[in-house]
């Protein structure tokens, strides 16, 4: 399941965090999100045979 997180920022406590800062952040969060999705075990399951 896919989903999106909207990023909300506070300007007044934002400090010293700049536009990069927060455009570094985001690009980490996609590369775990790449990551996590590698890392992923599909299996398939029968709706019919859960216990």
């Amino acid at each position: 399941m896919m989903g999106r997180v909207r990023l909300v920022v506070d300007r007044k406590r934002l400090g010293d965090w700049g536009i990069e800062d927060l455009a570094d952040l985001v690009n980490v969060l996609r590369q775990q999100e790449a990551v996590a999705r590698s890392e992923a075990e599909w299996v398939d399951v029968d709706p019919h045979n859960l216990s």
